[in-house]
């Protein structure tokens, strides 16, 4: 589950490296969960600054798991960055295959600002 700091520790890094190329995301394995309500933040657009949306072309996120908050930060990023050429998801081994699919179908379906953004599915 993305927690509060994870989301914010994002923003915060999209926010200091206005000319990143290739972001890299990869949930920590064990790490302790808080009793944080995430439903709001959440609801906020994801702040993407203007000179990043113009750099961005690669995006990795590994260990995707296809929780909501994950898939939030997934779609509002498509949104986001007009320039992202590609977008690869690695889903964790331990999800089925159902679940597998499900994830790529929906994530097929959202809707990018990039006309060239390709999305591959490990």
């Amino acid at each position: 589950v993305f927690v509060f700091f994870e989301w914010h520790a994002i923003q915060l890094l999209l926010c200091r490296a206005p000319k990143l190329q290739i972001l890299v995301v990869k949930p920590l394995q064990n790490y302790v969960q808080y009793d944080i309500r995430t439903d709001d933040y959440l609801k906020e657009p994801l702040t993407v600054p203007e000179c990043l949306s113009s750099h961005l072309t690669t995006f990795h996120y590994n260990q995707f798991s296809g929780n909501e908050y994950e898939m939030e930060f997934v779609r509002q990023l498509l949104m986001a960055v007009g320039v992202l050429k590609t977008m690869r998801i690695t889903v964790k081994s331990a999800l089925d295959s159902e679940v597998k699919l499900l994830v790529h179908e929906k994530l097929s379906e959202y809707q990018r600002s990039s006309q060239s953004c390709q999305i591959a599915f490990d």
